[in-house]
């Protein structure tokens, strides 16, 4: 009789294998979307209160300019766009992640247009929110290919 060769294990048991996503970047993502549709569907009263402010035209170059509105909508989506392509290093997950946020985006605008009275349907917001996510996802694969251990294979 000719005896079995031993099993050799090419990885070891007490290491476990990536999983496809982070749960810390994933809670962080949460909370903040949560933050962002608080204070998006919050009173009405503060938007009439800072509307002045927010609807203010910043002069940038030439017949461009830009409103503190569409500036805080750029930042908190971006925000949202960077956590959430943080949440894992597989494409897909990703790609996934920056379209709940565009999503998000889509479901704020039309939750104020249907509850609070005389606010328009603004689809300057969507694009701003949009971009936002857009920017915030390159800056996280840039950043995140610049912090990625030399393995790559981990999960952030």
């Amino acid at each position: 009789m000719i005896p079995k060769p031993p099993v050799i294990r090419l990885s070891r048991p007490e290491i476990a294998p990536p999983s496809a996503y982070s749960k810390p970047a994933l809670w962080r993502t949460a909370l903040t979307a949560l933050v962002v549709t608080v204070g998006s569907l919050g009173p009405f009263s503060f938007r009439a209160a800072y509307g002045h402010f927010l609807s203010r035209r910043i002069h940038i170059f030439g017949v461009w300019y830009v409103t503190p509105h569409a500036v805080l909508h750029l930042v908190s989506f971006g925000l949202l766009g960077f956590l959430a392509t943080l949440i894992s290093l597989r494409w897909p997950v990703r790609s996934s992640a920056i379209a709940g946020v565009v999503l998000l985006g889509l479901a704020i605008e039309w939750l104020q247009f249907q509850f609070h009275p005389g606010n328009p349907f603004e689809s300057w917001d969507l694009r701003s929110d949009a971009a936002g996510a857009c920017l915030g996802a390159l800056l996280a694969c840039a950043w995140s290919a610049q912090h990625r251990p030399s393995d790559a294979v981990s999960s952030l």
